[in-house]
């Protein structure tokens, strides 16, 4: 990405993950393990400065929601809407159409 300057989108990274674990407690068991130490203080995985993850015991299991920034939201919605890609629209974030993100929700913010 940064050789393409986060290509037309201006994609600057991942913010957040949303999975959906459908309520099965040994599966939101393993991406617990994923977020947190194991046993004896030994890391799994530590995202540090990568992407937040949240679990949906709600939702389906699976990646439900991705979340990118972006370098400016102006450009973003000009590229989607140019493409034809333009979901949902709110002050703070835009939605690519799941049409056209073959049914994901994937939302643009704004880089802090």
């Amino acid at each position: 990405m940064k050789a393409h300057d986060g290509g037309p989108l201006g994609i600057l990274g991942a913010d957040a993950l949303v999975v959906g674990t459908g309520g099965d407690a040994t599966y939101e068991a393993a991406w617990t393990l994923l977020t947190q130490n194991g046993t004896g203080g030994r890391p799994v995985l530590s995202p540090g400065a990568g992407p937040r993850i949240t679990l949906a015991p709600e939702e389906p299991r699976g990646l439900r929601r991705l979340v990118l920034r972006v370098r400016s939201l102006d450009a973003a919605r000009r590229t989607l809407e140019r493409d034809g890609a333009l979901g949902n629209v709110s002050a703070h974030e835009l939605q690519i159409a799941p049409t056209r993100a073959f049914g994901l929700d994937i939302r643009l913010v704004m880089t802090p």
